[in-house]
């Protein structure tokens, strides 16, 4: 899906996301149960090398840490897809 609506590069960095964090991955699906959408919520720390591997989620990182810094125990989710 990510390769025919958003190109190569997307699908790479949503295989990078799947890999690393299946469980953030939301498939929506029509009334017969095939699969028309997904969403990725994808989980992010302070400092994590998984971020820095996709511009968009180290772009919403450097923003938040700019604007509206975490507090030590918070998370950040970045919908992605």
């Amino acid at each position: 899906m990510v390769s025919k609506h958003e190109g190569a590069d997307s699908a790479r960095l949503a295989t990078h996301w799947l890999a690393r964090q299946p469980e953030s991955f939301l498939v929506f699906r029509d009334a017969h149960q095939a699969p028309i959408g997904f969403m990725a919520m994808i989980a992010g720390a302070r400092r994590s090398p998984d971020l820095q591997a996709d511009p968009a989620a180290q772009a919403a990182w450097t923003y938040l840490n700019r604007h509206a810094a975490l507090r030590p125990g918070e998370r950040a989710t970045h919908f992605r897809f």
